[in-house]
């Protein structure tokens, strides 16, 4: 098969992949580089699961072990709709590559929490809005359960405090779905003084983000991650 030919035939899953509901721009951008890695390899119709699977195992910057069993299952997917096309197509098993295992998660206790928010409130620069966010931050992941991305991309209007059960709207999340998150009074009102904070030092026109960087955009997960882990340092000494 050309690899013209194959390429439509990407495209074609794809749009089926859509109709059906499902997220596959990462999906479809694995499959045309799969499609590139036969080009460049010289490989002819059929397509034989040893090929897959090196294609899947090929070492790439930024690329580790742990995703060669997703980027298989992805792979194993199109040539089984390829197959009905091209009979001759094989199709690698499920478990050839063992799936990555996620380590445990650690659970923080309430006191390496209020530790944790202690060191964050002493991050810079001085005069900042970051310690404030840091803190706030941190405390409202421990007490709602978000996931870290989902309270990253917050908007203003979807924290909701004034009305008589604080909330926040989760919207567009994991798998497409949107959800309401209801705040303990506690915590709606420590987020309440942190986007009082914000208004204050000038931030509030910056940008529609409610977790504000020192830039005005939305805080990008790395330097979430790098900033606490600065506030760790100084008492657990990771």
């Amino acid at each position: 098969m050309r690899t013209v030919d194959l390429l439509l035939r990407v495209e074609c899953y794809v749009a089926v992949r859509k109709a059906l509901g499902y997220v596959v721009h990462s999906e479809e951008k694995l499959l045309k580089d799969f499609v590139q890695f036969l080009e460049l390899n010289g490989v002819s119709s059929p397509i034989r699961a040893q090929t897959a699977i090196e294609w899947a195992c090929a070492p790439a910057p930024g690329r580790g072990p742990s995703g060669e069993a997703s980027r298989l299952k992805v792979v194993r997917r199109f040539l089984a709709h390829l197959q009905a096309f091209e009979f001759e197509t094989e199709v690698p098993g499920p478990g050839v590559l063992p799936a990555c295992r996620r380590p445990l998660p650690y659970l923080y206790s309430s006191d390496e929490i209020a530790a944790l928010m202690k060191e964050a409130s002493h991050l810079g620069p001085k005069d900042s809005l970051r310690p404030y966010t840091y803190v706030a931050l941190i405390g409202l992941l421990a007490s709602s359960g978000l996931r870290v991305g989902e309270a990253l991309r917050l908007k203003v209007e979807e924290v909701q405090l004034s009305c008589s059960h604080p909330h926040l709207q989760i919207v567009q999340t994991k798998f497409r779905k949107s959800r309401l998150v209801p705040l303990h009074p506690s915590s709606a009102e420590k987020i309440a003084q942190y986007a009082a904070q914000r208004g204050r030092l000038g931030y509030d026109a910056l940008s529609d983000a409610f977790f504000v960087s020192e830039k005005g955009d939305h805080l990008s997960y790395r330097a979430c991650r790098n900033n606490v882990l600065r506030a760790c340092l100084p008492r657990w000494d990771l």
